[in-house]
């Protein structure tokens, strides 16, 4: 009898700390109801992912400079890493399309890259280097896909950049508290012993989406099915008052037939180029131009890490208020006064005030660029356009570190920075291309002529892009009964 009642009462006790922290889930990141547990252990994951990012990715391009290679060489070498995401994105797409693919595909990912970050920076010769960066570059474009497809289906209407937002601010903790911890491994391990750290946090990662994602989410959520598929009768109001998407577009040529999303998938893949150009070179001009010591290198690192904790937030509310393009649009132009200015820079103070401007532009990008096709793309294809759009990603990760590394050697490391702000302004001239394009649409149907049921949610509440009239000028059949240097 005691027994059973301990049991009894310890189950109680773990039912309300649950409960509350279930409850306090729901205040502020607004997911679906009966998806918040889900919801943290996405939050938790991304967390330990980006904190082992941050031991390691700063110090790869510097691995590959120390071994003896040049700007060029190295930027060939990260090229591959985006030259395979860009290859596997239209099957990662469609895999990503149903939930218990996901979650296998993103726990096998995260597992493999345990090995490689424990050999790659024992690696010398350029071949081993090639295939271990490229593979890498394959496992991190799986695992994000998967990533941001889950949380991308989890955002109530009128809320989604609020949950993404929030959920995004996970790795700028990570990221940040383990960049600001490079000043100390360096000096103890070296580069090796900050990817055997890295190692360590991604075999814990692993474990952790084994355990977590054992069960499937409770609540009424989405219902999963093929995509392109209708659910069985008596879904649709199901669906409906989960995320009420008006949408279905599981055909990736049906999601590119469209001008303005064309628009905004190639600023996307021009503001990558610029953010990738930058990432790369900067450590080596932090390192090996400025000669910058271990403690600020790592504080540099972690100054837009911090400072994307509050912009992701307010980015994330901004688009639920305004609409994503405006806001997009803003952050683009942050991030071309960011690459202008950093050549110019070499004190302290300077250097890290730039850092914050690169909090904004990213900030943005990787908010508001995912949010922009939550509200366009039904969530059984919301895997396919995520898929496209980490295409385009990666196509601005393949072309970006080849490009800036002949400009670099042929003109120095300031000259790439300006390369970046130069594609940053043109991403910024397509994405408010796209805008326009969206608006002009919107003003082509009187406000009040489609049907009530065709009024997309949120209507009158956001401004500036016409997303929810835009919805209507979808090709007709498009419709279906389902819905982050």
């Amino acid at each position: 009898m005691w027994e059973g009642a301990r049991g009894r009462v310890v189950r109680g006790a773990r039912g309300g700390l649950g409960g509350g922290l279930t409850a306090w889930v729901g205040r502020v990141a607004r997911p679906l109801p009966g998806r918040e547990r889900e919801f943290g252990v996405y939050w938790i994951a991304t967390f330990l992912i980006n904190a082992g990012w941050g031991l390691t990715m700063p110090l790869l391009s510097v691995h590959l400079f120390e071994t003896g290679m040049n700007l060029a060489a190295v930027g060939v070498i990260q090229a591959l890493a985006g030259l395979a995401a860009f290859l596997s994105q239209g099957v990662l797409g469609t895999l990503s399309d149903r939930r218990a693919t996901r979650r296998r595909y993103l726990i096998l990912a995260t597992g493999a890259t345990v090995p490689v970050f424990l050999v790659l920076p024992h690696l010398r010769d350029g071949l081993s280097l090639a295939l271990a960066v490229t593979f890498n570059g394959l496992l991190m474009a799986t695992y994000i896909t998967m990533l941001y497809t889950s949380v991308s289906a989890l955002g109530r209407p009128g809320a989604a950049g609020r949950t993404f937002a929030v959920y995004r601010i996970s790795g700028s903790i990570g990221w940040s508290i383990t960049t600001l911890l490079l000043g100390w491994v360096l000096p103890w391990g070296g580069i090796v012993g900050a990817y055997r750290l890295g190692a360590g946090l991604f075999a814990v990662v692993t474990l952790f989406l084994v355990l977590g994602l054992r069960h499937r989410a409770g609540g009424p959520g989405i219902p999963e099915g093929p995509p392109g598929v209708p659910l069985a009768p008596g879904h649709e109001e199901a669906e409906d008052a989960a995320a009420r998407v008006l949408e279905t577009i599981p055909d990736p040529r049906r999601i590119l037939r469209h001008r303005e999303l064309q628009l905004f998938y190639l600023g996307i893949s021009l503001f990558t180029f610029a953010q990738t150009a930058g990432s790369v070179y900067l450590p080596i001009y932090l390192r090996e131009g400025l000669q910058v010591s271990d403690g600020f290198f790592g504080l540099l690192q972690a100054v837009p890490a911090l400072g994307e904790i509050p912009c992701m937030l307010l980015f994330g509310r901004a688009g639920d208020r305004w609409g994503t393009a405006r806001p997009l649009l803003a952050g683009y132009l942050v991030g071309v006064a960011r690459w202008t200015l950093l050549p110019f820079l070499a004190a302290p103070v300077p250097l890290v005030a730039v850092q914050i401007l690169q909090a904004i532009s990213y900030s943005a990008g990787e908010i508001l660029g995912v949010s922009h096709l939550a509200e366009r793309i039904g969530v059984s294809a919301r895997g396919t356009a995520v898929g496209i759009l980490s295409s385009f990603q990666a196509l601005g990760k393949v072309t970006a570190p080849v490009l800036t590394g002949f400009i670099g050697d042929a003109a120095g490391l300031p000259a790439v920075f300006l390369s970046a702000g130069g594609a940053m302004l043109l991403a910024a001239g397509l994405m408010d291309g796209s805008r326009r394009l969206e608006a002009r649409a919107a003003g082509a149907i009187p406000e009040g002529t489609a049907p009530e049921g065709e009024r997309p949610a949120g209507e009158g509440q956001r401004g500036g892009d016409g997303a929810g009239r835009w919805r209507r000028s979808l090709p007709e059949g498009a419709e279906g009964s389902q819905e982050r240097t």
